[in-house]
């Protein structure tokens, strides 16, 4: 089983298997007419016009779009992470022929790949500007750094992608889950603890060195220093050079960013030059059995967000997703990225049937902004009324980050917020009051 943690730093750590070449820079997913057809929703079937389709803690009308269709952006680095175009090309026509479009109307995908180029990427901004999308999501690598949803939003559109330390900071940048709000629950517990640096390891690939990147801003804007970010090469046989480099100055704590095989090896080093600074390492070691198999886990901590769930377990939403993902593109490897910009997909669409009248960028951007108890597909849920308030972090409204401790058999929570709001940057408790902030031992 693989628990699917997506955010942070350890969101972009990029298997060696998945980094390959990607599909074309666009696509347009038309509505296929047919009397029935079968749904994605555990193998039952749906009729156009047969009524609602209930996927898990949604509602949809059901049956096959049509009319003028309504236009919704992606971004992405697609020779970095190759799944992410087809996760949304799939969500694309399961929308559009299984829950009757979004407000009655089909998706049409504009994708445009930023090639992890600030060129390439400021040339994806005027591509979403001149379609007039509705609304822009994917998981950029550079986009974000170089102004990209400040410039989409001088034409009123918003950006509901992956979140980074400037798109979350616009006026127009509401971030879905993951990013750079994870990554804040570190900052936090480094406050907590009274720790003023950290020196971060990360693997060379640009999704890892993307998500150290991030993790380091949002740590300096939180006032804690980064000295040094140490990068090594996947499987390297020398792990003792980095992470003597990352242990350089004595620093009272490390981020490790990275294979947990290379992870294992590592903390064995650490251990042995006697480190006993505070070690915190990115969410994928948090999945189901990771810990336990890496071994010396106990006392590590670890940034998790907003987390999609496991895709091999019986709910409806997460059996909705694999099953529309073989149905729809059968090529693509359901099992890395797909399913995030999937669930931005679907989730877009169960904000937009709540509009009355046209969806325009203006209108997607209000109806986000001020969602209230919204599920998140395959994730948990928004909340413009009940999140805490934490620096940077203008446009929050994903309900679950939190950072958690191993204690030799399981991850304990320790701080951040949750279902219950907890705000741990002033260690208040928010809406719900059901949790207890204890800072890591």
């Amino acid at each position: 089983m693989r628990l699917r943690i997506i955010a942070a730093a350890g969101a972009f750590l990029c298997l060696a298997t998945a980094c390959s070449s990607a599909k074309n820079d666009s696509t347009t997913a038309t509505t296929s007419s047919s009397s029935s057809a079968t749904s994605a929703t555990g193998g039952a079937t749906s009729s156009a016009g047969a009524g609602k389709v209930t996927v898990g803690r949604f509602s949809f009308p059901g049956g096959a779009a049509s009319g003028t269709p309504v236009k919704i952006g992606l971004i992405a680095s697609e020779s970095i992470e190759p799944t992410l175009l087809p996760g949304a090309q799939a969500a694309v026509k399961y929308v559009n022929q299984e829950l009757g479009g979004i407000g009655g109307h089909p998706i049409e995908l504009v994708a445009c790949d930023e090639k992890a180029d600030p060129a390439a990427a400021a040339a994806c901004s005027q591509q979403m500007i001149s379609s007039n999308v509705a609304g822009v999501i994917g998981y950029p690598i550079v986009w974000g750094a170089i102004g990209g949803a400040k410039a989409i939003g001088t034409a009123k559109i918003g950006y509901y992608g992956t979140a980074d330390q400037v798109s979350i900071t616009q006026p127009n940048g509401y971030p879905l889950f993951g990013g750079s709000p994870q990554t804040s629950v570190v900052a936090l517990a480094m406050s907590a603890l009274k720790l003023a640096s950290l020196n971060i390891m990360t693997l060379d690939n640009p999704l890892a060195v993307g998500g150290a990147k991030l993790l380091q801003a949002s740590l300096e804007s939180h006032n804690i220093a980064v000295p040094s970010v140490v990068q090594y090469k996947l499987g390297a046989a020398d792990l003792a050079t980095p992470v003597t480099q990352l242990l350089k100055g004595n620093p009272p704590a490390i981020y490790f960013i990275g294979d947990s095989a290379d992870l294992r090896r590592s903390l064995v080093i650490t251990t042995q030059a006697g480190y006993k600074g505070k070690i915190f390492v990115s969410s994928s070691s948090t999945s189901p059995g990771v810990a336990e198999s890496i071994g010396n886990m106990k006392g590590v901590l670890a940034d998790t967000g907003q987390l999609l769930l496991p895709q091999d377990t019986n709910d409806p939403e997460a059996v909705a997703f694999q099953t529309a993902m073989a149905k729809y593109d059968k090529a693509s490897d359901a099992d890395n990225y797909a399913e995030v910009t999937f669930s931005q997909i679907v989730t877009l669409t169960a904000i937009g049937n709540k509009i009355s009248g046209d969806i325009t960028g203006s209108n997607m951007l209000d109806a986000v902004k001020n969602a209230k108890s919204q599920p998140v597909f395959i994730g948990y849920q928004l909340d413009s009324a009940n999140v805490p308030k934490v620096a940077g972090l203008d446009h929050l409204l994903d309900t679950y980050n939190r950072v958690v401790q191993y204690d030799g058999t399981k991850w304990n929570y320790v701080l951040g917020w949750s279902s219950a709001y907890v705000d741990g940057g002033s260690n208040s408790i928010g809406a719900g009051g059901k949790e207890t902030i204890t800072p890591p031992s």
